[in-house]
């Protein structure tokens, strides 16, 4: 209803692993042969599945870091 406006975590600096993620992607047109191509030479992405219904891919990432975490979010939304 909206009562939510935003979340996030803070996580100490000297707090090591992974940091793993599911994104959820809805592609336009014909595009899905490319858009799967193209994620899979993207090492960030640990898994891809396609699936029915609002979302056509369910993405798993895994990365070291929030920063590289937010690049690799910046990368997928160019495909």
């Amino acid at each position: 209803d909206g009562t939510i406006q935003g979340f996030t975590i803070k996580t100490r600096p000297d707090t090591t692993g992974a940091v793993r993620a599911v994104m959820t992607i809805a592609i336009e047109g014909e595009r899905s042969g490319a858009v799967v191509r193209a994620l899979r030479g993207l090492p960030e992405v640990a898994a891809g599945h396609t699936t029915h219904g609002r979302w056509d891919l369910v993405v798993e990432l895994e990365v070291e870091t929030l920063a590289a975490f937010s690049a690799a979010l910046d990368r997928i939304r160019q495909i």
